[in-house]
């Protein structure tokens, strides 16, 4: 159990490293708003998606999302917390070797089994850190959910079907912002 818990708390140091690049970097003194949805985010996702063979319809992608990730997946899978998209839009919307990494990660989750090992200081230091990535994590999605809808409020027609599963087209920019405040408000309230 020691080494594991050295490598909790390797996990938790490079988390905040990585985290803190987001922090630094993206906002509106680094990326104007201006350009990131149509000249950054999206621009190589809207309109992608492939022929249905067995009903000869174009299946449209929805697009890229922040969650899509790989970071952000892992850490939902190792630390136990469900994916946010439905199966069929994850096989539609994320590489296959995004997800079976994932679901490695899923597979050999050990959060929830802490509950049930003895304590120990070893023991101890593990679920400190796991509390501590979790701690990072929805501090992110805090931070993440008031950025992402200061960039999304900006015009950008071309946009419209996009964000992965979640897409915002509805009849105007406030109902699309409430639905995504909805999405990352259950995100976060789900990160425990």
């Amino acid at each position: 159990m020691g080494v594991c818990a050295m490598h909790m708390e390797s996990i938790s140091a490079q988390l905040r490293n990585v985290l803190q690049s987001y922090y630094d970097r993206m906002h509106e003194q680094k990326i104007a708003r201006s350009v990131w949805l149509p000249h950054v985010q999206g621009f190589f996702a809207w309109g992608v998606g492939h022929m249905d063979e067995a009903s000869g319809e174009w299946i449209r992608f929805d697009g890229l999302s922040g969650n899509q990730v790989l970071l952000f997946q892992a850490l939902d899978a190792f630390l136990g917390i469900e994916p946010y998209l439905s199966l069929r839009d994850r096989e539609r919307n994320v590489p296959a070797r995004q997800r079976a990494l994932c679901s490695v990660f899923e597979k050999h989750s050990f959060r929830r089994q802490l509950n049930d090992t003895p304590q120990d200081a070893d023991t101890d230091r593990i679920r400190a850190q796991f509390d501590e990535i979790l701690k990072r994590l929805r501090l992110f999605r805090t931070v993440h959910k008031t950025r992402a809808k200061s960039y999304l409020s900006q015009p950008a027609p071309e946009r419209l079907p996009m964000t992965a599963g979640k897409s915002l087209l509805k009849a105007d920019m406030d109902q699309s912002l409430e639905f995504l405040e909805g999405f990352m408000t259950g995100r976060l309230v789900r990160t425990m």
